[in-house]
């Protein structure tokens, strides 16, 4: 065939399973695109993916708005090892094996991004960033934007189902 990769994005482990179970389905996904932060750190949607061999591309990987650059937690992570927030939160991503691609038009975020690589966080950082995430807010909101963006319209018989339940863990 033509196609040698697929790619997903925002796929639930849910969604997998049903297209994986969909007839005519040969291809394997590489990568699944998903918002993953500190703030929405998905330990069983990470890890599920991860033990299939599927990349994960962090989606919004440093927070929305800048929230997480002004979140205390993470300041304290960044004056302990002089670095920028945004630094630590892409460290963050990447020693989780979560592909981070940050954006800047700035030659001096550029090298601050280059320079993630330079550093590493110990396990208590990571463990500290791993406990920001999903409180009932955060889960209720995330719920409610998964809800609102699935597409309703799939032949697949389960597919109703399958999007009143799903992993947001």
């Amino acid at each position: 065939g033509l196609v040698r990769a697929i790619g997903m994005s925002n796929f639930t482990i849910e969604d997998y399973e049903e297209l994986m179970a969909s007839p005519g389905v040969t291809i394997e996904p590489v990568v699944n695109q998903i918002e993953i932060n500190p703030l929405i750190y998905r330990k069983k949607t990470i890890d599920y993916f991860q033990s299939k061999g599927i990349t994960l591309l962090s989606w919004r990987g440093l927070g929305k708005a800048g929230d997480l650059f002004k979140d205390p937690r993470i300041t304290k992570i960044s004056q302990q090892l002089d670095v920028t927030p945004s630094q630590v939160i892409g460290r963050w991503l990447i020693q989780h094996h979560i592909v981070h691609i940050p954006k800047s038009q700035n030659v001096d975020r550029m090298a601050n991004n280059r320079d993630l690589f330079s550093f590493t966080l110990d396990e208590g950082q990571m463990g500290a960033m791993d406990s920001f995430g999903l409180s009932t807010d955060v889960i209720n909101k995330f719920k409610q934007d998964y809800m609102s963006t699935t597409v309703k319209d799939t032949p697949l018989s389960a597919s109703d189902d399958a999007r009143q339940t799903f992993t947001y863990e």
